[in-house]
């Protein structure tokens, strides 16, 4: 294999490796800001938010402190419907202290204005897409979720390329170098001269080259 076809196969392991360094840094974050902090994960699962927050995103919710929700804030609450939660964004209030909400996408107030008590949490960071698969698997697409787990298989077997030593493109340089040193030097004293000129120099001089013999002066 050529060297430039070695340093590409090393930079694409590069370019994996970061892929799953980066995977991994955001689900620290969904799996260790919770546990420190209390605050809740929310995997959303439309696009009423969008583009602010997009389908697979992770919404990382606190508990509410009433008296400070505001318009502008994103918060968490139960779907009027009575199935799950709903992410969106608060709007206004009605006199009554009631919640207007509004999804970013749709432009639209909702329905049906939310109270106090219903709302589980208030939106303190956003992370982005790690959340997908799940929407895959709530919506039954798995084929998506089969192709995206092949494809995360392809990424963590081509990060090796940049991690082990046998495919690591200056290793191969270096050790080439060192063959062609020894063949130089292998060349030289040690293949000059007759049986009975050539000595052991570590018997006679203590001395060690890299053949391990040199050639005797003939001279007094």
């Amino acid at each position: 294999m050529s060297q430039v076809a070695i340093k590409a196969r090393f930079a694409a392991g590069l370019v994996a490796l970061g892929t799953i360094c980066a995977i991994a840094y955001l689900l620290l974050w969904v799996s260790v800001l919770p546990l420190v902090r209390g605050w809740t994960p929310v995997v959303i699962l439309s696009g009423s938010m969008a583009p602010a927050i997009s389908t697979g995103d992770i919404v990382l919710s606190e508990r509410p402190d009433l008296a400070q929700l505001a318009p502008g804030l994103v918060v968490v609450f139960d779907n009027p419907a009575g199935e799950g939660s709903i992410t969106h964004r608060i709007v206004d209030r009605t006199p009554d202290g009631d919640f207007i909400t509004m999804g970013d996408a749709t432009r639209r107030i909702d329905s049906t204005p939310v109270p106090a008590e219903s709302i589980r949490g208030v939106g303190r960071i956003l992370i982005p897409f790690v959340g997908r698969p799940l929407v895959w698997v709530e919506g039954g697409q798995w084929l998506k979720f089969a192709l995206a787990s092949i494809l995360f298989g392809l990424v963590v077997w081509i990060s090796r390329w940049a991690l082990l030593d046998e495919f690591d493109p200056w290793r191969d340089v270096a050790r080439s170098s060192d063959d062609e040193s020894v063949e130089s030097g292998s060349s030289g004293d040690c293949l000059t001269g007759s049986k009975s000129q050539l000595v052991d120099v570590r018997v006679k001089h203590g001395d060690v080259t890299e053949c391990g013999y040199a050639t005797k002066p003939t001279g007094p």
